[in-house]
C-alpha cells in the first residue's frame, strides 16, 4: 500500500506537467480544488509529502500564487529525506523570486545545495536535487538580478560538478545558458571559449540525434541573443532580428571550414535516416527542421528555405503540429530576411494556430510576434486579433500584449482607448517593482497624450521619462522619446527648448560612449535643422561633425586587425570589445544594474585606451574623432582652397562652405527625396555611356552648387564632405548654366570623417612622384589589367610587380611594406558587412579587416583602377568610403578608386594621362584633374572619365 501510495503521488507530477500542456487550461480553481482532494487521499508520510511538493511546484508557475506557496511551505514539516528537503527548499526559492525577494531566495537555494550530493548520476530519479542543476538555478537568479560575474561563476561550478559522460549533453545545455550571458554581457572572449567547448561536448555524444540537438541548441542562442522572459515587451524584436555582430563572428569562427559544415550537416541526415528507417513518424520532420536552422544561420536562406518546406510537408502528412509550428516560425525567420514580411506573417499566423493545440505559452509567444508583424505591415485588424489572443492565453503576464494593441490601436488613430492599455499595464509594472520597464509604457503615453492635443500631460510625462532616462543612462528607448518629446516642443513653439533638449541626449549619449550613427540619424537631423532656423550655425557645425565622427566609428571594425606587437593586439581587441559592450549595452531591458554595468565598462573602456594612446598615438587619433568643428582646421586649408560639407534633411539641403578665413551657410529648398531621386537620375546617366547626360548634370549641379557660385570666387581646389547618398555623385561631372562641367575650373577631391582627422595632424611627406610603386594584376579574368600594369611598369621603371596566379594575400602584405604607390587592378566586393567586402588577389580575397592592418607609408597613395566600387543601393554612400577608409587607416593619404565598371582602354588611358603627369613632379590632385580633363576633351561623356575619384589628400 505504501508503494503504491508513492506511486500516486508521483503520478500528481505527470498530472501537473499535463496541465500546463493542454491546449486549454480547464479551471485553475476547480482543477486546484481536485488537487487537493487527490492529496487529500494520500496517506500520511513519505507520500502525502510528495503529493504537497508537487502542489508547491504547481503554485510556483503563478507569480500571484507565490504567497500561498510560501504558507504552504511553511506548514510543511521538515522532512529527513534529503531529497524532498531540497525540493522544498528549491520550491520556496522560487517562490520567493517571484515576490522580489532574491536574497531569500539564494538563502533557500544554498541550503538545498548543501543538501545535495558530492556526486551523481544523471539517470539517477532525484537528479535534480543533484549539485549541477541547483547551482544552474542560482545562476539563473543571479542573472535575473543582473549580477553576471556571480552568475557565471555558478554556471562554472555547474560544468565541473557534471563532469560525467552521462552529463554530456546536460553540460552542452549549460554552456548554452553562459553562451547566453556572454552574449548579453558581450563578453566575446568567455563566449567563444563555451561554443568551443560545447562544440567539443556534442561531439562527444553517441548518436546523431544527440549531435544534432546540441547543436541546434547552440545555435538558438545565437539567433535569440538572450533568453526570453515572460514580461519581454517585444518578443519580435528576439526571434525576427538579425544575429548579432557576436553572434556572427562566432558563426564565422566555428563554421568557416566546409570540412565543419558537412560533417555537421551529416548528423542531421544520420538522424533522419534513422528516424525513417524506424518509421518514427512523430520525430521524422525535427531532422530537417534542424537542418534548416543550421543552414540559416550560415546564410544559405535558399538552401534553409527548402528544408524547411520540405520538413513542413513531412510534418503536415504525419499530422504532427509540434514540427509544423516550429517548420512555419523558422520559414517566417528566413521570410523576414528575404525581405518578404507579409509572408513571414503569414507563417508566423500558421504556427499560433498550431501553437494554440500544443502549448500555450507558446502559442502566446508566437501571437505577439505575429501581431507586430501585422502591425509593422498595416494589417491592423488582425494585429488586434493576435495580441487579444496573447493576452486571453496568459493574462497574468499582459504587459507584452497591451503593449503590442496600444501601439496598434495609436496606428488606428484609437488614441484613447491605446491610453487605457497603457496605463493598465504601467500599473501592473509598478505594482511589482518594474519601474524602469514601466517607462517605455510612459513614453508612449507621453507621445499619444500630444496627438490629443493635451500638452500639459504630454510634456510632464515627456519630462519625468527623459529625465529618468538620463539620470539611469537607459539608451535604447532614449532615442524615439527624445524624438518625440522634440516634436511636441516643436508643435508649440518651444524651438529653443527642443534644441537644448535634443543637445542635451547627443552630448550625454556621447559621454556615455552609446552614441551610433544609425540610431542617432534621426536626432542628429534635427538638431542642425534646428539650429540652422535659429541662426546657431557654431551648434549646427558641432553636430554635423559629430555626426559624422558616429558614422565613422559604425562602420570600422578594429577587433580583427593584425599586428606583429603582441601588446598592441591585445590593446586593439580589449578596446575594440569595450566600446561593442557599450554601444550595445542600449538594447537591454532598463534596469540600475545595466546602468552600472554602462558605468565600469565606460572605466574600462577609457582605461584601455588610454594605453593604447601611448602604444599607437597615431592610431588613437584616427579612433578618437570628438566632433570638433571644422573651423579648427581652417588654418591647414590653402588660400585657394574651400572645404564644402553638404547636410541634406527632410526638406532643406544645407551647405557648409569653409575657407581658410571664414565658413559661410547656404540653404536650397530641395526636399531630401527629391534630392536622391535626382541623384539616381544623374548616376544612371553618367555611368551609361549610351545615354544624354547634360541634363541631369546641369540640374545637380544648381541644386549642389548653384548658390555657391560668388563665394567659390577665386578659389581653384574643392574639397568635398559629401553626406548619404551624395557619395555617389561624380561632382567633376556636374555642369554649371553654360553647360561647363566641374573640372574646367576646380579641382576635385572628397574627403571622410577618417581624412578630417588627417587634417589636424602635422608634418608632410616626400613629395608626390612615385619613387617605390608596387602594381598588382589581381584578376586574370580581367583582360586589360595585365596590359595596364605592363605600361605603368614602364613609367616607374623600379616598380615590384605582381600578376594573375603569382599574386596572393601573403604576397601582397610582404611586398606592400615601404610603398609609396600601390596600385591595385583587380576586381572587389562591398557589402554592408564589412567581414563580406574585400579585394580579390589571384585566388585570395584581401579582406577589409586585412587591410586595416596593413602599415602603409602616411604619405602613399593606393590605386583601385579596375575594382568596381560603385555604391550598393541598399546603403548609398557608406560602401564607397568602405575601402578608401580602410586603406586610410592603414596609412595612405590618398586613394583613387572607380564609381563604376569602366572599359579596359579608357582605364588604361586614363591611368595613362595620370602617371605621366605623377612622374613629371605634378602632385596627385593636378594630375588627376588634367587626366580628367584630357579624357574628356577626347571622350565627352562623363562615362570615360568621371568615373574615378581622389580620396584624401590631394596634395
Amino acid at each position: 500500500q505504501a508503494g503504491a501510495d508513492l506511486q500516486a503521488a508521483r503520478l500528481l507530477d505527470s498530472y501537473i506537467k499535463l496541465y500546463f500542456n493542454l491546449a486549454s487550461k480547464r479551471d485553475r480553481a476547480q482543477f486546484l480544488k481536485e488537487l487537493d482532494e487527490a492529496i487529500a487521499r494520500l496517506s500520511p508520510g513519505s507520500a502525502r509529502l510528495q503529493g504537497e511538493i508537487a502542489r508547491l511546484q504547481f503554485f510556483n508557475y503563478f507569480e500571484d500564487l507565490a504567497d500561498d506557496a510560501l504558507e504552504r511551505a511553511e506548514n510543511l514539516k521538515a522532512p529527513d529525506d534529503p531529497n524532498k528537503a531540497s525540493q522544498i527548499h528549491q520550491a520556496i526559492a522560487q517562490a520567493y523570486h517571484h515576490k522580489g525577494v532574491h536574497e531569500k531566495a539564494i538563502f533557500h537555494l544554498r541550503q538545498a545545495l548543501a543538501l545535495a550530493p558530492a556526486s551523481g548520476h544523471k539517470l539517477d530519479q532525484h537528479w535534480l536535487n543533484s549539485r549541477g542543476p541547483i547551482l544552474l538555478k542560482l545562476s539563473d537568479l543571479e542573472k535575473s538580478r543582473h549580477q553576471f560575474e556571480a552568475a557565471k561563476k555558478y554556471l562554472a561550478q555547474a560544468i565541473e560538478s557534471s563532469n560525467g559522460p552521462d552529463w554530456a549533453f546536460w553540460r552542452v545545455n549549460v554552456r548554452y545558458r553562459g553562451l547566453l550571458l556572454d552574449l548579453q554581457t558581450f563578453d566575446s572572449a568567455s563566449a567563444r571559449r563555451k561554443f568551443k567547448d560545447a562544440l567539443a561536448d556534442s561531439e562527444k555524444l553517441l548518436r546523431p540525434v544527440q549531435k544534432a540537438s546540441a547543436l541546434t541548441l547552440l545555435l538558438s542562442a545565437l539567433q535569440l541573443n538572450q533568453s526570453v522572459e515572460d514580461d519581454v515587451i517585444e518578443p519580435a524584436d528576439f526571434l525576427l532580428g538579425e544575429y548579432s555582430d557576436m553572434a556572427q563572428d562566432l558563426l564565422e569562427q566555428n563554421f568557416s571550414d566546409p570540412n565543419d559544415i558537412a560533417r555537421f550537416l551529416a548528423y542531421f541526415d544520420e538522424w533522419q535516416e534513422e528516424a525513417e528507417t524506424k518509421r518514427e513518424s512523430l520525430v521524422v520532420s525535427f531532422p530537417l527542421i534542424y537542418k534548416g536552422l543550421f543552414i540559416e544561420a550560415l546564410g544559405r536562406l535558399g538552401e534553409a528555405r527548402l528544408a524547411l518546406t520540405s520538413a513542413l510537408e513531412k510534418s503536415k502528412q504525419n499530422q504532427v503540429l509540434q514540427s509544423q509550428m516550429l517548420a512555419q516560425v523558422l520559414l517566417a525567420r528566413v521570410a523576414f530576411r528575404e525581405d518578404k514580411p507579409m509572408q513571414a506573417v503569414d507563417f508566423l499566423t500558421q504556427a499560433s494556430q498550431a501553437a494554440r493545440a500544443l502549448n500555450p505559452d507558446a502559442a502566446r509567444f508566437y501571437l505577439l510576434i505575429a501581431g507586430a508583424a501585422q502591425r509593422d505591415h498595416n494589417q491592423l485588424s488582425k494585429a488586434l486579433e493576435s495580441f487579444d489572443e496573447a493576452l486571453k492565453l496568459k493574462p497574468e503576464t499582459p504587459f507584452a500584449a497591451l503593449f503590442g494593441r496600444a501601439l496598434t490601436l495609436e496606428k488606428m488613430g484609437n488614441y484613447k482607448s491605446a491610453l487605457v492599455d497603457l496605463e493598465s499595464a504601467r500599473k501592473k509594472l509598478q505594482e511589482r517593482g518594474r519601474n524602469l520597464s514601466s517607462l517605455r509604457f510612459q513614453a508612449v503615453e507621453a507621445r499619444i497624450f500630444s496627438r490629443l492635443n493635451q500638452p500639459d500631460k504630454a510634456l510632464k510625462l515627456f519630462a519625468e521619462t527623459h529625465g529618468a532616462f538620463l539620470e539611469k543612462e537607459i539608451v535604447d528607448p532614449l532615442y524615439p522619446l527624445t524624438e518625440d518629446y522634440a516634436l511636441c516642443l516643436i508643435e508649440l513653439g518651444r524651438k529653443e527648448q527642443a534644441l537644448e533638449l535634443l543637445t542635451q541626449t547627443l552630448e550625454s549619449l556621447q559621454k556615455w560612449q552609446t552614441l551610433t550613427y544609425k540610431e542617432a540619424r534621426k536626432l542628429f537631423e534635427m538638431t542642425v535643422t534646428l539650429a540652422l532656423e535659429l541662426k546657431k550655425d557654431e551648434i549646427a557645425l558641432k553636430f554635423l561633425q559629430l555626426s559624422r565622427s558616429a558614422e565613422f566609428l559604425d562602420s570600422v571594425d578594429l577587433s580583427q586587425i593584425p599586428t606583429d606587437d603582441a601588446q598592441t593586439r591585445e590593446l586593439l581587441n580589449e578596446v575594440s570589445s569595450l566600446r561593442t559592450q557599450l554601444s550595445k549595452l542600449q538594447e537591454k531591458k532598463p534596469s540600475v544594474e545595466v546602468g552600472q554595468l554602462l558605468a565600469t565598462t565606460r572605466e574600462k573602456f577609457f582605461l584601455k585606451l588610454s594605453e593604447l594612446r601611448e602604444t599607437e598615438p597615431d592610431f588613437e587619433a584616427l579612433v578618437q574623432l570628438s566632433g570638433s568643428q571644422l573651423s579648427a582646421i581652417q588654418s591647414l586649408l590653402s588660400e585657394q582652397s574651400a572645404l564644402i560639407e553638404y547636410f541634406p534633411s527632410q526638406s532643406t539641403l544645407y551647405i557648409f562652405v569653409v575657407t581658410r578665413h571664414e565658413f559661410t551657410l547656404h540653404q536650397v529648398n530641395i526636399a531630401r527625396t527629391e534630392l536622391e531621386k535626382l541623384v539616381d537620375q544623374h548616376v544612371d546617366s553618367v555611368s551609361d555611356p549610351k545615354r544624354e547626360s547634360d541634363w541631369t548634370s546641369r540640374a545637380l549641379g544648381s541644386a549642389l552648387l548653384g548658390s555657391l557660385k560668388s563665394r567659390l570666387v577665386g578659389m581653384k581646389n574643392l574639397r568635398i564632405v559629401p553626406t548619404g547618398p551624395l557619395w555617389r555623385v561624380a561632382f567633376s561631372s556636374l555642369q554649371d548654366t553654360q553647360g561647363q562641367p566641374l573640372v574646367e575650373n576646380f579641382q576635385v577631391s572628397y574627403i571622410t570623417s577618417s581624412d578630417l582627422a588627417r587634417l589636424r595632424r602635422t608634418g608632410s611627406g616626400p613629395s608626390s612622384r612615385p619613387r617605390r610603386a608596387l602594381l598588382v594584376s589581381g584578376a586574370d579574368s580581367l583582360p586589360g589589367a595585365r596590359s595596364e600594369i605592363e605600361n605603368i611598369s614602364r613609367l616607374i621603371p623600379d616598380s615590384t610587380v605582381l600578376a594573375d596566379q603569382e599574386v596572393s594575400r601573403r604576397q601582397f602584405i610582404d611586398a606592400v611594406e615601404g610603398k609609396d604607390l600601390i596600385h591595385i587592378a583587380s576586381h572587389s566586393r562591398l557589402s554592408t558587412e564589412p567581414s563580406k567586402t574585400y579585394i580579390e588577389l589571384g585566388q585570395d580575397r584581401l579582406t577589409l579587416e586585412q587591410i586595416y592592418g596593413l602599415e602603409l607609408q602616411p604619405w602613399s597613395l593606393v590605386v583601385l583602377s579596375s575594382c568596381q566600387s560603385a555604391v550598393d543601393h541598399q546603403a548609398p554612400g557608406k560602401e564607397v568610403t568602405s575601402l578608401s577608409s580602410a586603406f586610410s587607416v592603414a596609412g595612405a593619404s590618398t586613394v583613387i578608386a572607380s564609381r563604376w565598371k569602366i572599359d579596359d582602354r579608357s582605364t588604361q588611358e586614363f591611368f595613362g594621362y595620370f602617371y605621366q603627369a605623377l612622374v613629371e613632379g605634378k602632385f596627385r590632385g593636378e594630375a588627376f584633374r588634367e587626366a580628367e580633363q584630357k579624357m574628356a576633351s577626347k571622350h565627352p561623356h562623363p562615362y570615360y572619365w568621371a568615373g574615378f575619384s581622389l580620396v584624401g589628400d590631394p596634395d
